[in-house]
């Protein structure tokens, strides 16, 4: 569950609500199957992820003439996928991992119930680069934490304006940002671990390349929120 908020500066703004899944997988092939075995020399970390949430956003903004215009409740829904590389190591108490990778995000906002709104497409393909901590269990307990930096490597923005009467454009986007941050509280059971994890992340997109005459504004997005997640 996290707050959405879409700004495009002196432009338009949308924010709402999302609720969500998440799902992942982790391979450590360094980790012995039992407590005889020693570990590997070589720590490698390879990990997918994936998430999908949905939610409304309200818009407050303006038409092309520079009229102000609001709309409430616009079904927003999200997917993002990565897959990731990297290297770990054993700090006394504490597992450090620096990693890297893809990952791409997909956007879907659709204001076209609206007679002034039309569908809107974001496509997001970036390189991830991050480093993550997490300590040893104490009294059932255990934090870490993690930052991340993202660079876009290219983004697509599709605008439906046949919903509104005019031709679909598509602009690419070559140049912005991203970076996130997370902290973890995991407690242990005997069915595996329960995460409880406070994140922020942010983008930050340049304006778009020009099609038509029209182009997608610089932009910021930023989401604040919290996830649980049963880890096994």
């Amino acid at each position: 569950m996290y707050h959405f908020r879409y700004r495009e500066p002196d432009v338009m703004e949308d924010n709402g609500v999302f609720y969500g899944v998440v799902a992942g997988y982790t391979y450590r092939g360094w980790v012995p199957v039992s407590p005889e075995e020693s570990l590997a020399e070589d720590k490698g970390l390879l990990r997918w992820e994936g998430r999908y949430a949905c939610g409304q956003v309200d818009y407050n903004g303006s038409l092309m003439d520079g009229t102000h215009y609001t709309m409430d409740d616009i079904d927003d829904y999200v997917f993002e996928t990565r897959l990731l590389f990297g290297v770990e190591e054993l700090y006394s108490d504490w597992l450090a991992s620096l990693y890297m990778g893809v990952g791409y995000r997909y956007l879907n906002d659709d204001p076209s119930f609206d007679p002034y709104g039309y569908e809107r497409e974001s496509n997001y393909l970036y390189v991830p680069l991050g480093y993550q901590l997490d300590g040893s269990f104490r009294d059932g307990w255990a934090w870490g934490g993690g930052i991340e930096a993202d660079i876009l490597v290219w983004g697509k923005q599709r605008s439906h304006l046949s919903d509104i009467g005019s031709l679909n454009i598509e602009n690419r986007q070559h140049k912005g940002y991203g970076l996130r941050g997370s902290v973890r509280f995991r407690n242990r059971s005997s069915i595996g671990n329960v995460l409880v994890e406070p994140f922020i992340r942010y983008w930050n997109i340049e304006d778009s390349e020009v099609k038509y005459g029209l182009l997608e504004p610089a932009n910021k997005t930023t989401e604040v929120g919290v996830q649980l997640v049963w880890r096994f």
